[in-house]
């Protein structure tokens, strides 16, 4: 039975999420990734592929996250815009994430 890599993933993705969210697709270094996730650069192409669907993973993961904990409601606009926009203030990353995913 191979080894469980729940913690190398989960160590891969909080590096990238902070390093795409900092650096965007295009400035990113899979070397930083590795160095901050502690891995080497094979593990993070075996678990997730090209650094590009990284990226995309990482976006994705984080709207996810932030659709459930901020779930749209039609009923009250202005609860929702300003539940929102307090999620946004306490994660910045999100909407650097989702800013350099709209520039690549």
């Amino acid at each position: 039975m191979p080894p469980d890599a729940t913690d190398t993933k989960r160590r891969i993705l909080s590096a990238a999420r902070a390093e795409f969210a900092q650096f965007g697709l295009a400035g990113a270094r899979v070397d930083r990734i590795a160095d901050e996730g502690r891995v080497n650069k094979r593990s993070i192409y075996v678990h997730f592929g090209p650094k590009g669907d990284l990226f995309d993973l990482v976006v994705a993961t984080a709207l996810t996250e932030m659709a459930e904990e901020v779930p749209f409601t039609a009923e009250d606009l202005p609860v929702y815009a300003g539940a929102l926009f307090d999620y946004l203030v306490a994660h910045p990353e999100i909407l650097r994430l989702t800013s350099w995913a709209n520039l690549e």
